[in-house]
C-alpha cells in the first residue's frame, strides 16, 4: 500500500472512530435521561401508593364508625313528663322536646311548609312551561341564516310557523327550518309558507302556484285561492277581435243608415207621388170615371164590329192592301 492510501485509510478510520465516540456519548446521555425520568415516575407512583394506602385506611375507619353508628338505635331515650311533654334523645342531633298537645299543630305547620315549598316549585315549573308554550305559539324570535342555534331553541320562520331544533342536533347554522326537517321539528300546524311551485311533500299551510293558478293546502284538501290570470297578449287578441267586430258593426251601421236615408227619400218621393195622385183623383177622378164608362160603352157598342170575321180578314191582308206604307 502506498503512503497516500495509508494516510487516506488512517483519516477514514479516525473519522469513523470520532463518529462512533459521538454516537456513544449521545446514547449515554439519552440513557441517563431515561433513567432519571424512570426514577421520577417510580417516585411519583410510590407517593401515590402511599397516599392511596392512607386514604384506604381512613375509609376503613369511617366505614367502621358508620357501621357502629348504624347498629345504634335512632332514639336512645324517650321520656314523657306529667305535663304531657315528650323528651327525645336522638342518636345524632340535639334532643327534642315536644308537647303532645301541640303535636297536631306542629304536624300541620310542617305539612303546610312542605306544601308551600311544593307549590313554589310547581309554580316556577308551570311558569316556565307556560312561557315555553307561549314562545312556541308566537313569541319565538325570527330565524336568521347567520345565527347559531343550540338543541331545544325555538324560532319563527316564514309566515307564523315555529320550529324547534331537535335534541339530537348539537348546533345549527344556516339550516333553513323548512328545508331541513331532520334538524328542525315543526311545532303545530299554524302558519303559512309560500312556494313558487307545488312542493314534493305538502304540509298544512302551504301556498303554491300550479298552471298559473294559486292553491292552498290545509292538511287535508287543496283549495283554489285565485284562478289563472288573463295574459296581456290574450287581452290584446280578444280586444283586437272585438275592435274588428265593432268596426264591422260601425260600417254596417253606416251602410244601414245610408239605406234608411235612401228609403226615407224613396218614401218621401212615394208620399209626394201619392199626394199628387190623391189630388188628381180628387180633382179629375169623377171625370176620368165618366170617360172610362163612356169608353167602355163605346167599346161594347163597337165590339161586334171589332170582333167580326170580316175585320179580322181585313187585318190579315193589311200588308197586301197598303204595301208602300208597311214598307215605310
Amino acid at each position: 500500500m502506498t503512503p497516500e492510501l495509508e494516510g487516506f485509510a488512517a483519516a477514514v478510520a479516525q473519522i469513523v472512530d470520532d463518529a462512533v465516540t459521538t454516537l456513544r456519548q449521545e446514547h449515554a446521555q439519552a440513557l441517563e435521561g431515561v433513567r432519571r425520568a424512570h426514577d421520577q415516575v417510580v417516585a411519583g407512583l410510590s407517593q401515590r401508593i402511599e397516599r392511596g394506602d392512607a386514604r384506604a385506611e381512613q375509609l376503613q375507619r369511617d366505614l367502621d364508625a358508620a357501621r357502629q353508628l348504624a347498629d345504634e338505635p335512632g332514639l336512645r331515650t324517650a321520656l314523657m313528663d306529667t305535663e304531657g311533654t315528650l323528651h327525645l334523645v336522638q342518636r345524632a342531633g340535639p334532643p327534642l322536646v315536644v308537647r303532645i298537645a301541640d303535636l297536631r299543630q306542629l304536624v300541620a305547620n310542617a305539612v303546610a311548609e312542605a306544601v308551600a315549598e311544593v307549590e313554589r316549585a310547581a309554580t316556577i315549573r308551570l311558569d316556565a312551561q307556560v312561557a315555553r308554550a307561549i314562545q312556541d305559539l308566537g313569541l319565538a324570535p325570527q330565524w336568521s341564516p347567520v345565527a347559531a342555534y343550540a338543541a331545544g331553541d325555538v324560532v319563527s320562520c316564514y309566515v307564523g310557523r315555529t320550529y324547534r331544533l331537535g335534541g339530537a342536533v348539537k348546533a345549527s347554522i344556516g339550516q333553513e327550518p323548512g328545508e331541513h326537517p331532520g334538524a328542525w321539528e315543526r311545532i303545530g300546524s299554524h302558519g303559512l309558507r309560500v312556494h313558487k311551485s307545488k312542493p314534493a311533500h305538502l304540509q298544512a299551510g302551504d301556498v303554491f302556484t300550479e298552471a298559473d293558478a294559486r292553491f292552498i293546502f290545509d292538511g287535508v284538501a287543496t283549495t283554489l285561492l285565485s284562478p289563472k290570470g288573463v295574459k296581456h297578449s290574450e287581452v290584446e287578441r280578444a280586444v283586437k277581435v272585438v275592435h274588428t267586430q265593432v268596426q264591422q258593426l260601425a260600417e254596417q251601421h253606416q251602410m244601414t243608415r245610408r239605406d234608411v236615408e235612401g228609403l226615407q227619400q224613396v218614401s218621401r218621393a212615394n208620399t209626394e207621388a201619392a199626394n199628387e195622385n190623391t189630388a188628381w183623383i180628387r180633382n179629375e177622378g169623377d171625370q176620368a170615371v165618366l170617360r172610362s164608362a163612356t169608353s167602355e160603352a163605346w167599346i161594347d157598342h163597337r165590339k161586334l164590329l171589332i170582333d167580326s170575321p170580316a175585320l179580322a180578314r181585313l187585318v190579315d191582308h193589311i200588308d197586301d192592301i197598303l204595301p208602300n206604307e208597311g214598307a215605310a
